[in-house]
Protein backbone atom coordinates (compact mmCIF):
# COMPACT_ATOMS: atom_id res chain seq x y z
CA UNK A 1 0.00 0.00 0.00
CA UNK A 2 1.40 3.24 -0.52
CA UNK A 3 0.86 6.44 1.33
CA UNK A 4 1.90 9.14 -1.16
CA UNK A 5 -1.08 10.18 -1.88
CA UNK A 6 -3.28 11.72 0.50
CA UNK A 7 -6.91 13.65 0.29
CA UNK A 8 -8.09 15.76 3.13
CA UNK A 9 -11.65 14.17 4.61
CA UNK A 10 -13.79 15.69 7.10
CA UNK A 11 -17.08 14.12 9.37
CA UNK A 12 -19.27 16.20 10.67
CA UNK A 13 -21.81 14.97 13.67
CA UNK A 14 -24.93 15.22 12.63
CA UNK A 15 -27.17 13.94 14.97
CA UNK A 16 -28.30 11.20 17.75
CA UNK A 17 -31.63 9.27 17.54
CA UNK A 18 -32.83 7.18 20.39
CA UNK A 19 -34.65 4.11 19.66
CA UNK A 20 -37.65 2.98 22.21
CA UNK A 21 -36.76 0.22 24.10
CA UNK A 22 -37.31 -3.72 23.29
CA UNK A 23 -39.03 -2.77 20.03
CA UNK A 24 -40.44 -5.79 18.20
CA UNK A 25 -39.95 -6.62 14.28
CA UNK A 26 -41.23 -9.47 12.95
CA UNK A 27 -41.34 -11.77 15.95
CA UNK A 28 -37.84 -10.88 17.47
CA UNK A 29 -36.64 -7.73 19.88
CA UNK A 30 -34.39 -5.00 17.87
CA UNK A 31 -32.11 -4.94 20.44
CA UNK A 32 -28.71 -3.59 20.91
CA UNK A 33 -27.34 -2.52 17.30
CA UNK A 34 -24.17 -2.50 16.69
CA UNK A 35 -21.91 -1.22 13.64
CA UNK A 36 -23.36 0.37 10.52
CA UNK A 37 -23.14 0.26 6.90
CA UNK A 38 -24.86 1.92 4.11
CA UNK A 39 -25.02 0.37 0.80
CA UNK A 40 -27.50 -0.27 -1.78
CA UNK A 41 -30.06 2.24 -1.02
CA UNK A 42 -30.76 1.67 2.80
CA UNK A 43 -28.51 0.99 5.76
CA UNK A 44 -27.27 -1.92 7.63
CA UNK A 45 -27.10 -3.31 11.50
CA UNK A 46 -26.15 -6.37 13.20
CA UNK A 47 -28.05 -7.06 16.19
CA UNK A 48 -25.09 -7.73 19.41
CA UNK A 49 -27.43 -11.16 20.40
CA UNK A 50 -24.62 -14.29 20.53
CA UNK A 51 -27.33 -16.61 20.81
CA UNK A 52 -29.26 -15.09 17.36
CA UNK A 53 -27.08 -13.34 15.41
CA UNK A 54 -29.13 -11.35 12.80
CA UNK A 55 -28.81 -8.45 9.93
CA UNK A 56 -31.26 -5.39 9.91
CA UNK A 57 -31.94 -3.40 7.04
CA UNK A 58 -33.30 -0.01 7.74
CA UNK A 59 -34.59 3.22 6.31
CA UNK A 60 -33.04 6.45 8.06
CA UNK A 61 -35.12 9.57 7.25
CA UNK A 62 -32.76 12.77 7.29
CA UNK A 63 -34.46 16.57 7.01
CA UNK A 64 -32.75 19.79 7.93
CA UNK A 65 -29.66 18.00 9.09
CA UNK A 66 -31.46 16.17 11.76
CA UNK A 67 -32.77 12.17 11.76
CA UNK A 68 -36.33 12.34 11.42
CA UNK A 69 -37.13 8.20 11.53
CA UNK A 70 -35.96 5.20 11.62
CA UNK A 71 -37.92 2.28 9.72
CA UNK A 72 -36.41 -1.06 9.75
CA UNK A 73 -37.00 -3.11 6.27
CA UNK A 74 -35.93 -7.02 6.43
CA UNK A 75 -34.05 -9.08 9.01
CA UNK A 76 -31.69 -11.56 8.09
CA UNK A 77 -30.42 -14.56 10.36
CA UNK A 78 -27.29 -16.16 10.23
CA UNK A 79 -28.04 -19.68 9.79
CA UNK A 80 -26.74 -22.64 7.83
CA UNK A 81 -27.09 -25.84 7.51
CA UNK A 82 -24.26 -26.99 5.13
CA UNK A 83 -21.26 -25.93 7.89
CA UNK A 84 -21.15 -25.96 11.73
CA UNK A 85 -18.89 -22.19 11.79
CA UNK A 86 -22.12 -20.46 13.60
CA UNK A 87 -22.12 -23.02 16.24
CA UNK A 88 -18.36 -23.72 16.80
CA UNK A 89 -17.57 -20.07 16.86
CA UNK A 90 -19.01 -17.08 20.09
CA UNK A 91 -21.17 -14.71 17.42
CA UNK A 92 -20.62 -11.31 19.27
CA UNK A 93 -21.29 -9.18 16.18
CA UNK A 94 -19.97 -6.07 16.59
CA UNK A 95 -19.31 -4.32 13.04
CA UNK A 96 -20.93 -5.26 9.57
CA UNK A 97 -20.08 -4.10 5.85
CA UNK A 98 -22.22 -4.81 2.68
CA UNK A 99 -19.90 -5.47 -0.81
CA UNK A 100 -22.61 -3.82 -2.82
CA UNK A 101 -21.10 -5.71 -6.66
CA UNK A 102 -21.78 -9.41 -4.93
CA UNK A 103 -24.70 -8.45 -1.99
CA UNK A 104 -22.30 -10.27 0.57
CA UNK A 105 -22.15 -8.87 4.16
CA UNK A 106 -18.22 -9.14 6.51
CA UNK A 107 -18.91 -9.25 9.48
CA UNK A 108 -16.71 -8.78 12.82
CA UNK A 109 -17.08 -10.34 15.66
CA UNK A 110 -15.55 -10.13 19.12
CA UNK A 111 -15.79 -13.91 20.23
CA UNK A 112 -15.39 -14.85 23.71
CA UNK A 113 -12.24 -14.86 25.28
CA UNK A 114 -13.33 -16.15 28.77
CA UNK A 115 -14.62 -19.37 26.51
CA UNK A 116 -11.69 -19.67 24.61
CA UNK A 117 -13.16 -18.12 21.10
CA UNK A 118 -11.30 -15.64 19.52
CA UNK A 119 -12.31 -12.93 17.64
CA UNK A 120 -12.99 -13.49 13.94
CA UNK A 121 -14.14 -11.90 10.64
CA UNK A 122 -15.97 -13.49 8.27
CA UNK A 123 -18.35 -12.84 5.13
CA UNK A 124 -21.53 -14.57 4.03
CA UNK A 125 -24.19 -14.35 1.61
CA UNK A 126 -27.14 -12.40 1.35
CA UNK A 127 -29.38 -15.39 2.81
CA UNK A 128 -27.00 -15.43 5.79
CA UNK A 129 -25.19 -18.63 4.98
CA UNK A 130 -21.98 -18.76 5.96
CA UNK A 131 -19.11 -18.27 2.69
CA UNK A 132 -15.38 -17.84 4.03
CA UNK A 133 -13.53 -17.07 7.28
CA UNK A 134 -10.42 -14.43 7.44
CA UNK A 135 -7.14 -15.78 8.52
CA UNK A 136 -6.19 -13.55 11.60
CA UNK A 137 -2.42 -12.25 12.08
CA UNK A 138 -0.33 -13.77 14.62
CA UNK A 139 -0.46 -10.58 17.13
CA UNK A 140 -3.78 -11.07 16.96
CA UNK A 141 -3.98 -15.45 16.75
CA UNK A 142 -2.83 -15.53 20.59
CA UNK A 143 -5.81 -15.51 22.73
CA UNK A 144 -4.17 -14.95 25.88
CA UNK A 145 -2.69 -11.47 24.51
CA UNK A 146 -6.83 -10.34 24.07
CA UNK A 147 -8.93 -8.98 26.69
CA UNK A 148 -12.25 -10.18 27.36
CA UNK A 149 -14.90 -7.86 25.65
CA UNK A 150 -12.34 -5.89 24.66
CA UNK A 151 -11.15 -7.43 21.43
CA UNK A 152 -12.81 -6.70 17.69
CA UNK A 153 -15.36 -3.83 17.84
CA UNK A 154 -15.35 -1.95 14.71
CA UNK A 155 -14.52 -2.29 10.83
CA UNK A 156 -14.50 -0.06 7.81
CA UNK A 157 -14.03 -0.62 4.06
CA UNK A 158 -10.52 0.16 2.52
CA UNK A 159 -10.92 2.97 0.03
CA UNK A 160 -9.82 0.97 -3.06
CA UNK A 161 -12.60 -1.60 -1.78
CA UNK A 162 -9.45 -3.65 -2.08
CA UNK A 163 -9.59 -4.99 1.54
CA UNK A 164 -10.99 -3.63 4.86
CA UNK A 165 -9.76 -2.32 8.33
CA UNK A 166 -10.75 -3.67 11.62
CA UNK A 167 -10.12 -1.79 15.18
CA UNK A 168 -9.82 -3.94 18.24
CA UNK A 169 -11.70 -2.16 21.04
CA UNK A 170 -8.97 -2.33 24.18
CA UNK A 171 -5.39 -2.64 23.80
CA UNK A 172 -3.62 -6.11 23.92
CA UNK A 173 -1.80 -7.19 27.10
CA UNK A 174 1.47 -6.78 25.55
CA UNK A 175 0.70 -3.11 24.11
CA UNK A 176 -0.37 -1.30 27.27
CA UNK A 177 -2.88 -0.80 30.27
CA UNK A 178 -6.75 -0.96 29.90
CA UNK A 179 -8.20 2.54 29.77
CA UNK A 180 -10.04 4.21 32.56
CA UNK A 181 -11.61 7.34 33.65
CA UNK A 182 -8.32 8.06 34.51
CA UNK A 183 -5.37 9.21 31.82
CA UNK A 184 -3.86 6.56 30.47
CA UNK A 185 -1.32 5.07 28.15
CA UNK A 186 -4.07 2.62 26.26
CA UNK A 187 -3.30 2.18 22.30
CA UNK A 188 -5.24 0.18 20.37
CA UNK A 189 -4.63 -1.87 17.12
CA UNK A 190 -6.28 -1.06 13.47
CA UNK A 191 -5.45 -4.58 11.35
CA UNK A 192 -5.74 -4.19 7.26
CA UNK A 193 -7.35 -7.39 5.84
CA UNK A 194 -6.59 -7.36 1.97
CA UNK A 195 -10.07 -9.06 0.68
CA UNK A 196 -8.23 -10.53 -2.64
CA UNK A 197 -5.54 -12.95 -0.30
CA UNK A 198 -6.51 -16.21 0.16
CA UNK A 199 -5.60 -18.16 3.50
Amino acid sequence: MSCNKTKQTKRVFLDEYVLADSIQFKNTIIGGLSGVDFANNQYYFVVDDAKNPRILSADISISDNRIQAVKFNDILFLSDATTNFYQQNALDLESVFVDEATNEFYLVSEGSINSNKLPFVFKSDKKGRFLENFQLPKNLSNIKTIKHNGAFDASSKSVDNNGFWVAMEAPLNVDDEEPTFAKTSSPIRITYFDKTAKN
